[in-house]
């Protein structure tokens, strides 16, 4: 009863990341930012014409509006999902200037593209440059600006405190994509409760980062583990699909996923979780039911 009481809470934990990551735009895709990707597309057409013509100003010209905006949009997209990261943790390191170097980027190819492809005056297209940078940051904002956290709360270890969360969200994000890429059902639904399990581990962490001392271990053991046997079994699936190889994937799985709600009921009761002969059980565990 009480196995089964720990599974269903389990389950409601995962739903409830889940919604609060969608909430926070931590969802595995967002439409913000897809807009910068359409708006150059007029560029297409005109520069098929200018190709027939011959008008080699205009084609780099085009050529380079087009790969600039477009570039702009992929590091725009990466910087809104930074930031969205940003306002989700507790504990965090100022994020890149992706936006901003994407703002500048785009007013450039702005530029360029209104001098050079259309032939207005530099001093106009100055102009029209400057506006797309100026509704990019009305549109989108500008980088989040300062760490998250100060020094002193996280006291001497606050880049090892640092470093270690950025290493679990990492791993997280890559289970959470090597998830999408598995079939729906039973595994694609584990490793969601895994990966939220584990976000729910890094969450009580950033709110004591006293307990990470004795979470690094589970961390470096059970997350990495868990990440790289998902990855061999992704990569292993579409050679040799077979029903042991799910079955061997399916017990790791398990294993693991116990393990990550133990610990983070541990964490919530403020319990010290002896991990050495756990660590040793999933050890053993990952070399004799390796998935590829």
């Amino acid at each position: 009863m009480g196995a089964h009481a720990g599974h269903d809470t389990g389950i409601l934990a995962g739903a409830v990341a889940r919604l609060e990551r969608k909430l926070a735009g931590l969802a595995g895709w967002s439409p913000r930012g897809m807009l910068l990707y359409i708006l150059p597309l007029p560029l297409i057409p005109a520069l098929c014409v200018s190709l027939v013509r011959g008008d080699f100003t205009q084609v780099v010209g085009q050529l380079g509006a087009l790969g600039g905006c477009w570039t702009a949009a992929a590091i725009a997209r990466r910087g809104l999902r930074a930031e969205a990261v940003y306002h989700h943790r507790r504990i965090a390191r100022m994020p890149m200037p992706r936006k901003s170097a994407a703002a500048l980027l785009l007013g450039a190819s702005v530029f360029v593209g209104a001098w050079l492809a259309v032939g207005h005056e530099w001093p106009l297209a100055a102009l029209l440059g400057a506006g797309s940078t100026t509704g990019f940051v009305l549109a989108y904002g500008l980088d989040p600006w300062g760490a998250k956290r100060p020094a002193a709360d996280l006291g001497p270890d606050r880049d090892e405190v640092l470093r270690t969360l950025e290493e679990a969200e990492s791993r997280i994000q890559r289970i959470e994509a090597d998830s999408r890429r598995i079939p729906a059902g039973e595994l694609s639904q584990r490793l969601e409760r895994i990966a939220a399990s584990a976000r729910s581990v890094v969450d009580l962490l950033e709110e004591d980062p006293r307990d990470l001392r004795r979470a690094r271990r589970f961390l470096n053991t059970y997350l990495s583990g868990a990440q790289q046997v998902t990855e061999r079994y992704v990569h292993a699936r579409p050679r040799r699909a077979t029903p042991e190889i799910d079955d061997r994937f399916r017990s790791v799985l398990g294993t693991i996923e116990d393990v990550f709600e133990e610990q983070r009921r541990h964490l919530l009761e403020d319990e010290v979780l002896d991990l050495d002969v756990q660590i040793e059980v999933l050890s053993r565990q990952l070399e004799r039911e390796a998935v590829a």
